[in-house]
């Protein structure tokens, strides 16, 4: 009889030891021992990194990157004696510049244009008789003029490059606002317009890309 409740008991004591390991392994959270998810709670998700160069660029920005050119700087230096040249900015890519070269003679000069780009020197000439229909005449006075500008040293030899095309061309036929090549991307024309007491003299400079 002894036998027989020793067993009973040891019994009862292994299945006790059970019952707790059991509940070890589950935990009070969920099997397995992981903690239960709070119900309804969104998972978290790892942050998604910046994208390098995220920022937009804005038209003004995209058309500055696309300028040939930059900003239009003086084409004319400060002389000796006389009046000074005047340079006023009229936008990021346009100025206006005026020189007054003599009593009978006054410049200015219009830079505008981006990708491609143009110099308008405009000399009003007074007291000048010559038919504005001589266009060797013209030609001539041109190239002269521009030779006798203060040029600033960056635009010596572009003046000076002008004045020798137009100077060529004068014993040719030639017909206001035609193009004279200087290189595969540069230009000059001429126009001759008659004006009160004289004439105004254009030599266009562009740069074709």
């Amino acid at each position: 009889m002894t036998r027989i409740h020793a067993s009973a008991s040891l019994r009862i004591v292994l299945a006790a030891l059970m019952l707790g390991l059991v509940s070890c392994q589950k935990g009070p959270a969920g099997e397995s021992g992981r903690p239960a998810e709070t119900a309804g709670a969104p998972k978290s998700a790892a942050p998604e990194p910046a994208k390098p160069g995220a920022q937009a660029s804005t038209p003004q920005a995209s058309a500055d990157q696309d300028c040939t050119r930059g900003e239009p700087e003086p084409a004319l230096a400060q002389r000796k004696e006389g009046p000074a040249p005047t340079f006023e900015r009229r936008g990021k890519f346009e100025a206006i510049e005026s020189l007054r070269l003599s009593d009978s003679v006054l410049l200015a000069i219009r830079h505008f244009g981006c990708t491609h780009f143009a110099e308008n020197y405009e000399f009003t000439v007074q007291g000048d008789g010559h038919s504005a229909t001589d266009t060797a005449y013209w030609l001539n006075k041109g190239a002269a003029l521009l030779r006798e500008l203060p040029a600033r040293a960056i635009k010596a030899a572009q003046l000076q490059n002008m004045g020798r095309a137009l100077k060529d061309n004068a014993v040719k036929p030639y017909s206001y606002g035609d193009p004279i090549r200087l290189s595969e991307v540069e230009s000059v024309a001429v126009k001759v317009e008659p004006a009160p007491g004289g004439k105004v003299v254009a030599v266009l400079f562009q740069v074709t890309l």
